[in-house]
């Protein structure tokens, strides 16, 4: 479809499920939030970001959750 946004729910290894599903379907944008907790838990996530962005060609939005500053 065209213009479309779709939400899916992977399980796995984030990364490597969210590249996956990526180049099997044909995505044009990954959009990514750089965090979304704090202390050990947020470093994992933004760890996860930066493996999608480490091996993404395409069109990547990161954004910071709500209330957080950049």
């Amino acid at each position: 479809h065209c213009g479309g946004v779709e939400t899916v729910v992977l399980e796995g290894n984030p990364a490597h499920e969210i590249l996956e599903y990526a180049k099997k379907h044909d995505v044009d944008l990954i959009a990514m939030s750089t965090h979304g907790s704090s202390g050990l838990a947020r470093l994992a996530t933004g760890s996860i970001t930066r493996r999608v962005m480490d091996h993404w060609r395409g069109p990547l939005l990161t954004v910071p959750p709500a209330g957080c500053r950049p």
